[in-house]
């Protein structure tokens, strides 16, 4: 369950009436898709609910804290979520060589 990696940025883009989705957006995005509640997130991360609920509410902006909180509980999706893109050929700074 969950998005499908050839149409991630189909479903966002419906998620919010066709408009560009930025970080904020894909996080509350991924957050509603897989129905996870603030307090199940709050259990997982150690982040408190209340924050984990400013976080759901449409003003509510991520911190770099929940932002790897979510990329470290959907891996998956670590790279939608961060760029928007699905690309896969990622790769860490200590793996590229100059």
């Amino acid at each position: 369950r969950g998005i499908q990696d050839r149409s991630a940025t189909e479903y966002a883009a419906k998620a919010i009436g066709g408009r560009s989705m930025n970080i904020y957006d894909r996080i509350r995005y991924i957050i509603s898709h897989q129905k996870i509640t603030s307090e199940q997130l709050a259990t997982l991360t150690g982040i408190s609910y209340s924050r984990w609920t400013t976080v759901r509410r449409s003003k509510g902006r991520a911190r770099a804290e929940e932002v790897e909180a979510i990329c470290n509980l959907f891996p998956k999706y670590q790279m939608w979520i961060a760029t928007g893109s699905t690309d896969t050929t990622q790769t860490t700074p200590a793996e590229t060589r100059h």
